[in-house]
């Protein structure tokens, strides 16, 4: 899991939420209401997960408000795909910045890919950026 891969590469400090479950190092919590101070943490990495954001703007500014001043959002999502419990479709990179507007500071990578095989086809899309004031 990602939690022990960070841990794994000198990550300091690494807390993941879910909704439903908690699990060790997991707080159970909804992104659209984090229970973290201001300014809390360096870096907020999502990943498959914001597509099921009720409100994409509401939780990516509480995803800007827990992060340091500098701090950098990560997320990846699925594009051109709305599944059972997804309320966002997100076509494009900018889909995905458009929740953290004005916050969107350097952008450190973006990306749109597709990978296939003979059975399933995904599209992937990938932002990190450096949030401003």
């Amino acid at each position: 899991d990602e939690i022990r891969y960070f841990r794994a590469r000198g990550a300091g400090q690494v807390t993941g939420i879910d909704l439903y479950r908690a699990a060790p190092g997991v707080l159970t919590m909804d992104m659209h209401d984090l229970k973290f101070p201001d300014a809390s943490f360096d870096v907020v990495y999502s990943r498959h997960s914001f597509e099921h954001a009720y409100d994409k703007r509401k939780a990516g500014l509480e995803f800007v408000r827990v992060l340091k001043p500098g701090g950098v959002v990560v997320i990846e999502v699925p594009g051109r795909h709305k599944g059972g419990g997804d309320y966002n479709l997100f076509t494009a990179t900018g889909d995905v910045l458009e929740a953290f507007e004005p916050h969107v500071g350097d952008l450190l990578w973006e990306e749109y890919s597709r990978k296939e095989d003979n059975t399933h086809k995904l599209d992937i899309i990938r932002v990190m950026f450096r949030v401003k004031a």
